[in-house]
């Protein structure tokens, strides 16, 4: 597809920042990694540091604690940037959350 005019360019953008909000959303928030793992009003001694290259990124984190409190936290960085890598963190992401949940 090409961009014939700046209207274009701009529907284009105002599409992939959407894809960077639907893609955060899936993200693990820091409120929840604070829950799930620091005792009652203790402060957090972590901190998430992401900064994809483009305003869509093939990488992504996650955490979860089992029903048993074993906890399982993911860095993955899927192939590509942009789009493409975006596609493929959405991919990944739902598949190792499924596979990580249900094998406790």
């Amino acid at each position: 597809m090409r961009c014939e005019t700046s209207v274009d360019i701009i529907d284009l953008t105002d599409s992939i920042n959407y894809a960077q909000r639907i893609q955060s959303a899936i993200l693990t928030s820091e409120q929840y990694l604070n829950d799930m793992f620091l005792p009652q009003g203790q402060m957090a001694s972590h901190f998430i540091l992401y900064k994809p290259k483009d305003i869509v990124a093939g990488d992504f984190y996650w955490a979860y604690k089992t029903p048993g409190g074993k906890a399982i936290w993911i860095a993955a960085d899927c192939t590509g940037h942009g789009v493409p890598g975006a596609f493929m963190s959405m991919i990944g992401n739902s598949l190792q959350g499924i596979v990580a949940v249900h094998s406790g």
